[in-house]
């Protein structure tokens, strides 16, 4: 923390006036620096127009006066937090912290070890022999404030749980002829969720002034929705497969709502906790034109065609909640009702076929053969495993498609043996008889049957 005041006020330092700060009960000067905890200043301080502050050199307690030390600020105050700065500087954690009673678990810990006792505000170090501790060193501590639904309630900041302060019934009292601020003021001072400069209204209630310096506001985030639709199955298929009967194409629509996170949980803001969801709730979901209500799948009839197959659905949801902050207050706007579209895409791809034994003559011995490669491209390779006793290879991939690169004979010490198949044109059908195209058609037939089993790696 800093100290940080304002000019304008008729009991506090004016612009242009002198300010000595002091260590405690001495007239010797402190080293000080900006509000950012690094840029040293000069000191005494020449007071500026407006906000001014500074940052002392570590947590001992100093005396600040005005003019000369005719008259004093403030004495003995703490300036610094050993344990965190507002301003960026460095920081500390203690290595275990717990009631001075627990401090003994630690003993055999190496030296150097830190320890905060909270019921003190002490931080103790081992040295020397196991069980030997520092003198406690008292150290400052940022705390936070908020209310329940009975008390005022502090804790220390980053710690998990919550400590009464004082009842709210005990500093609740009568009602008065007024209980607002009869005039406007402006705040010289940063306290709560009171900013320096701030006005505070004429006529503000007493419990909004309460709130204001003991409460701050916490606002949600949010997870935005997300649509998506996808179809089963590969992404590629072999065109002409057909779903029908008892085998449809199922399509399913995917609406994530989203959320508001950050809520009231115990009356204390948990950013982490779930407020509500961020979209409203799907009400009709239309695949291809069909409405089926609020079920988010459907089952349909399809054949994939060559190339690019794609399917939509709709989506149509309801306006959302309204998000609220840590105060009840309305906190942005619903995300707004809406109908969007999504589309999955299936694409319709010709195979490669190899295998062996096969005259290879038309688009039904070509698709008896025993083996397929899906997509095949240029640069693709399969390899075709050859019992003893064959009599014949073949291979055919689209004519779109380049001639074969390469028939590597694997057995045969890695040898290209493509000049001895045959190029032939064949036109092939697709899955279920579906149109054909044209094919090139390689086909090997040696002299005699193949002796023993042999391996071919094609590469087109």
């Amino acid at each position: 923390m800093a100290f940080v005041l304002r000019t304008g006020a008729a009991n506090l330092p004016s612009e242009g006036d002198t300010v000595y700060v002091y260590a405690a009960e001495t007239t010797s000067i402190i080293q000080l620096y900006e509000l950012d905890g690094v840029t040293p200043i000069s000191n005494p301080i020449t007071v500026p127009d407006g906000q001014w502050g500074f940052e002392p050199i570590d947590e001992q307690l100093l005396d600040v006066y005005w003019d000369d030390e005719s008259e004093y600020i403030v004495q003995g105050i703490c300036c610094r937090n050993a344990f965190y700065s507002k301003f960026g500087g460095p920081s500390f954690a203690p290595d275990a912290s717990g009631p001075i009673a627990d401090r003994g678990d630690y003993d055999d810990e190496d030296e150097g070890f830190s320890y905060l006792a909270t019921d003190e505000n002490k931080v103790y170090y081992r040295e020397g022999a196991a069980g030997n501790w520092s003198a406690g060193t008292s150290i400052a501590l940022a705390i936070e404030i908020g209310t329940n639904s009975t008390h005022v309630i502090w804790r220390y900041v980053g710690a998990a749980s919550w400590t009464n302060l004082v009842a709210l019934a005990d500093i609740t009292g009568p009602a008065g002829s007024s209980s607002a601020l009869e005039e406007a003021v402006v705040s010289m001072l940063a306290v709560g969720n009171i900013a320096i400069g701030q006005t505070l209204p004429e006529d503000m209630s007493f419990t909004n002034f309460v709130k204001a310096m003991l409460l701050t506001i916490f606002y949600p985030t949010f997870v935005a929705p997300t649509f998506s639709l996808s179809a089963a199955g590969s992404a590629n298929q072999e065109s002409g497969t057909t779903y029908s009967g008892g085998s449809l194409l199922r399509l399913t629509a995917t609406f994530n709502r989203g959320l508001i996170k950050g809520d009231l949980v115990g009356g204390v803001w948990n950013a982490t906790a779930n407020q509500d969801y961020r979209a409203g709730a799907a009400v009709e979901y239309i695949f291809e034109g069909s409405s089926e209500g609020s079920t988010n799948y459907k089952d349909i009839e399809t054949t994939i065609e060559d190339g690019a197959n794609t399917y939509s659905v709709t989506i149509e949801h309801l306006i959302g909640p309204q998000p609220t902050d840590s105060d009840s207050n309305n906190y942005g706007t619903p995300y707004p009702a809406d109908t969007v579209e999504r589309t999955a895409t299936i694409y319709g791809k010709r195979k490669a076929f190899f295998g062996v034994d096969s005259a290879g003559a038309s688009s039904a011995q070509i698709r008896a053969l025993g083996d397929s490669l899906l997509n095949p491209a240029n640069g693709s390779s399969f390899t075709i495993d050859i019992p003893a006793g064959a009599v014949s290879v073949v291979f055919a991939y689209p004519a779109t498609l380049q001639a074969v690169t390469e028939v590597e004979y694997v057995e045969g010490l890695g040898a290209d043996v493509k000049s001895a198949f045959t190029l032939t044109a064949v036109d092939v059908e697709g899955a279920n008889s579906y149109s054909a195209i044209a094919y090139k058609v390689y086909r090997f037939e040696p002299v005699e049957a193949f002796s023993a089993d042999a391996t071919y790696v094609v590469t087109i």
